[in-house]
């Protein structure tokens, strides 16, 4: 995918024995490689200096979710297992997602919309359940802080089994997604 932000182009070139991000300077002409691994699936900007890369390891289990920042060149894995295209970017620090993840201790009836949360290690599928939950797999909608590598739960009563994309409403408030 292509995504201009702030004068730039973010793109992943899939030629080369790993995959990578280029940055493009559109002002200046010139292309920095910020990320390379084994394979990587997809890229959104989160702002001018920040971009969350969806990619996999050689031998690696699944897809993980990296925050790389341009100026530094520091790269963050995040603990959530979700595809990038159920992440939607609030802010600079703070991102919204939808995730059948395990989220440690939780049940629909507790009433813990902005409690913080443990999410599980495996990776999502529609398969994992949040535990005490016997009826099956849930979707959880969390926001998690980028600043703190810290989830908070949104709702964890949502009997839909898996979403296809999510993204921000116009009033960024609300949070639209797709099920199949």
């Amino acid at each position: 995918p292509n995504i201009e932000q702030a004068n730039s182009i973010a793109l992943i070139d899939q030629s080369g024995d790993e995959d990578a991000v280029y940055i493009v300077n559109m002002t200046e002409k010139s292309r920095n490689n910020i990320f390379s691994m084994a394979f990587i699936n997809d890229l959104k900007w989160i702002n001018e200096q920040k971009v969350l890369i969806e990619a996999q390891d050689e031998g690696a289990t699944g897809t993980s979710i990296y925050v790389q920042e341009l100026d530094s060149g520091e790269r963050k894995k995040l603990d959530l297992k979700t595809e990038l295209n159920n992440v939607a970017v609030l802010d600079e620090n703070t991102l919204i997602a939808a995730t059948n993840q395990d989220v440690t201790g939780a049940s629909a009836a507790s009433g813990m919309n902005g409690a913080l949360v443990t999410l599980g290690e495996a990776p999502a599928t529609p398969n994992i359940a949040i535990a005490a939950l016997p009826e099956g797999p849930r979707l959880n909608f969390i926001r998690y802080d980028l600043a703190l590598n810290e989830a908070r739960l949104i709702t964890v009563d949502s009997n839909f089994s898996y979403a296809d994309k999510i993204q921000l409403g116009r009033d960024r408030k609300s949070v639209l997604f797709l099920v199949n």
